[in-house]
Formats: C-alpha cells, sequence, structure tokens
C-alpha cells in the first residue's frame, strides 16, 4: 500500500518509480497505490476511480476496469485527462506584474541567488533532488517574509526582499 509516492518527485523520477512498481509486481507482490499523477495511472493494470466529487459527494466507484475501460466509460472524470481534452491548469495572468522578489547569500548549494515570485499566482519551485529548492523557501523566502510582517530581523541569508516595485526591504 503506497499513498501518493509519486507526491514532490521531480518527473525524471516518476519514470524510476514505476520501474520500481514494475519490478515488485514483477516478484509476484500485489500492489496498491493511490495516486493522482497519470504517467503513474496509466502503467496500473487495473484502475478504480472515486468520485463522483469530495466529502460528502465522494465515496462511490464511478469507474474501473483497465485503463482501455476507463478510458471508454462516460462516468470516467480522469479519462479526459488522459485524452488531452481537459487540462489540469490553465496558466493565469501575471499581469498586475506585482511580486516578491528575494536576493540570497550563499546557502547550501545556493549562491547569491535572485528569485521573484508573481503575486497572486500559483507558483512551483522545481527542480532535481538538492539543487536548492527548500533552500530557496525556508531559508530565504520564509524569515524574508516573516521579517516583513514582524518586523523582525530576518535570516542573514535573504538579503533583501521586495513586495512590489517600490518597496524593498535590506537585511543585514
Amino acid at each position: 500500500m503506497l499513498d501518493e509516492p509519486s507526491i514532490g518527485l521531480h518527473p525524471e523520477n516518476i519514470a524510476g518509480l514505476i520501474k520500481i512498481f514494475q519490478n515488485l509486481v514483477a516478484q509476484g507482490n500485489s500492489l496498491v497505490v493511490v495516486d493522482h499523477n497519470l504517467n503513474v495511472l496509466k502503467h496500473a493494470d487495473y484502475l478504480i476511480e472515486m468520485g463522483p466529487a469530495a466529502g460528502k459527494n465522494g465515496g462511490l466507484v464511478i469507474a474501473k476496469g483497465t485503463l482501455n475501460q476507463i478510458l471508454a466509460s462516460a462516468d470516467s472524470q480522469i479519462a479526459p485527462f488522459f485524452k488531452k481534452q481537459r487540462t489540469i491548469r490553465a496558466q493565469r495572468s501575471t499581469s498586475n506584474h506585482q511580486k516578491i522578489v528575494i536576493n540570497l547569500n550563499q546557502i547550501n548549494n545556493i549562491k547569491d541567488a535572485k528569485a521573484e515570485i508573481p503575486l497572486n499566482s500559483l507558483v512551483s519551485v522545481v527542480g532535481v533532488s538538492g539543487s536548492g529548492k527548500t533552500s530557496l523557501i525556508l531559508d530565504g523566502l520564509v524569515p524574508g517574509l516573516r521579517h516583513l510582517q514582524d518586523k523582525k530581523r530576518a535570516s542573514t541569508i535573504c538579503t533583501k526582499i521586495r513586495r512590489s516595485k517600490n518597496e524593498t526591504n535590506h537585511f543585514g
């Protein structure tokens, strides 16, 4: 039993995860995986789709079977994503140009980096394991935002944070 094992993995690591699954099954194991990643799901021998919604409006098996049976099911809500008839997220405009700008000193493997994070947007920080994603956010952005909110001294790693074009706070 695995609950969303693809969460947090870089797309390049998904193929390795799938290979591990296939090896486990080839050795005679049964594997039950809860996941949302289409690349993981398309390698399943059998799918059980729950729905039709979350909470009190869910809890029903709305489609089940092989991938081909799911794709043919009129009740399946995931089939349109497999068929590329629907996309997971439409890109939103960031036309207001407001952003958080952070400048970071060297920490772990980050070397004097500048990052811009648009406001009113879903922003994903991506990269291979060990590339500095967590350091950027937990050692840079979070302390900088705490400084803006509480006016406490931010981490010495985050040397500057700006909420908009006109407002800059320097640290250190």
